[in-house]
């Protein structure tokens, strides 16, 4: 795998900043750049040969926030949903055993601004 020089780290750094800075600037309480949904047919056939539990957290998720905003043949997903910067549903589930034995099959993401005097210790995480 090549590496990037220098000077290539700093145009995309730089490049980086200011795509976050306009899309800081656009209104995030709506989808992440864009308008569309995927239509309710589609998903609910993508999701006949799922999991019963990914189905059910699948649907759970389509009354709670409506369409959502993009699938592939293992998720779905929703952009800017509430207060989650992105909510994905897996086909597959993740199993878990704490505190008790359980499947995972949904995960959320907020935006969450660490001081950079503490990014070192969220790292050692």
């Amino acid at each position: 795998m090549d590496q990037l020089s220098a000077q290539e780290r700093l145009q995309t750094a730089a490049i980086a900043m200011e795509s976050n800075k306009q899309l800081h600037a656009t209104d995030m309480n709506g989808k992440r750049g864009t308008n569309t949904t995927v239509d309710l047919t589609v998903v609910e056939k993508l999701i006949e040969d799922w999991p019963t539990l990914s189905k059910k957290v699948t649907q759970k998720m389509i009354e709670f926030y409506g369409p959502p905003n993009d699938t592939t043949h293992s998720t779905i997903s929703w952009y800017y949903n509430g207060p989650w910067k992105k909510t994905i549903v897996y086909k597959e589930g993740v199993p878990h055993d704490f505190p008790e034995p359980h499947v995972d099959m949904l995960e959320q993401f907020i935006d969450y601004h660490v001081p950079a005097e503490k990014a070192g210790e969220v790292a050692k995480l």
